[in-house]
């Protein structure tokens, strides 16, 4: 089963040099609308991995609304066209309009036949922006689902690792934040976005950034507890309690750890690390995090949980500096667990 369509009144409806801004340079250059299979098109990595630059779910929450579109009203010819990338191997790759695709093949079956914009990019880096900015255009009958903080910085994420542009620099991250968002960015929002991709991402060359994810990651791989009470007795940590915390101030799970003790009358190991670490800073950040953990001890002793303040142990630092070190045969400076000087405890 085909579905019609005419390809001279969609030019008319949306025409290439709304959807792309062609009147200006911009790193995208229109070559022509057409149609095609749409199940011939590139949507999967050579590892099988889809393409997609949005959130799955997100996207699949829209697949009913999207496939009864069509089925309802028709091709909605003032929606943005589905994006195409002309490769340098000759092979047209899905760049926006995923779940559209998706769903028209679903609905239709493989032979389905339809029309897309046919582009070209002048870098990695304007085709990386470039998909999320076609999330930020207008879509059917609203604005659509937006991009959220986690599109942006998965964006970014890629940006860097296929070396298209300076992460750590924050005038170029935020520039590539408000070319995804096509402008629609309050400074304050785009801030939001740097400082989470920030999280991870690190400013500063020979600095790992860790959030709590990563961080739980590397006290597993160091064989130490995390995420709580260790109940599976196939981990080597069976009956240990640990956590990973970005701060020493652990007033908020006084409550929750307390019944760890009481029930299970466990120590709990506390791994630290630092969010936004810096080579001259991170001295004093551990020790700003150690001083706050010993106040939230003070507080213990003040509100009569003294006989708690042994249950807690702070078990060293997650290794953030990866900087060459001579002294160590040119091995990181910091490896695995580090006490608040950096000096190594466990690798």
């Amino acid at each position: 089963m085909q579905l019609l369509f005419d390809i001279k009144r969609s030019l008319a409806a949306c025409p290439p040099e709304k959807q792309h801004n062609i009147d200006k340079p911009n790193g995208v250059i229109f070559l022509e609308r057409k149609a095609g299979k749409l199940s011939a098109l590139i949507r999967e990595n050579t590892d099988g991995k889809s393409l997609q630059p949005r959130e799955k779910e997100k996207e699949e929450n829209r697949a009913e609304g999207e496939t009864l579109s069509f089925k309802q009203d028709g091709v909605l010819y003032e929606k943005e066209v589905i994006v195409v990338e002309l490769r340098a191997d000759g092979k047209l790759e899905l760049i926006s309009g995923y779940n559209r695709v998706d769903h028209l093949i679903e609905t239709y079956g493989d032979d389905i036949i339809y029309f897309y914009d046919v582009v070209q990019f002048e870098s990695p880096f304007y085709k990386t922006v470039w998909k999320r900015r076609y999330n930020s255009g207008p879509d059917h009958r609203a604005q659509g689902v937006p991009n959220t903080k986690g599109d942006y910085v998965k964006g970014l994420n890629e940006a860097k690792n296929n070396n298209s542009f300076d992460s750590t620099d924050d005038d170029a991250v935020r520039f590539a934040i408000d070319f995804m968002a096509k402008g629609k960015k309050s400074p304050t929002q785009i801030e939001a976005i740097l400082d989470l991709f920030r999280q991870t991402n690190s400013k500063e060359v020979g600095i790992r950034a860790l959030n709590t994810t990563m961080a739980n990651a590397d006290a597993k791989e160091l064989g130490l507890p995390t995420g709580g009470y260790i109940k599976n007795l196939s981990n080597p940590c069976f009956g240990e309690c640990g956590f990973t915390r970005y701060g020493g101030d652990f007033k908020s799970k006084i409550a929750q750890w307390i019944d760890i003790i009481d029930q299970q009358n466990v120590v709990i190991q506390i791994i630290g690390f630092v969010q936004f670490a810096s080579h001259d800073k991170i001295d004093d950040q551990r020790q700003k995090w150690m001083d706050d953990f010993n106040t939230t001890l003070d507080w213990l002793r003040d509100h009569g949980l003294g006989k708690y303040v042994e249950n807690f142990k702070v078990i060293g630092f997650l290794a953030q500096i990866t900087t060459d070190d001579k002294s160590q045969g040119g091995k990181p400076k910091e490896r695995g667990l580090v006490d608040i000087k950096g000096n190594i405890i466990k690798e």
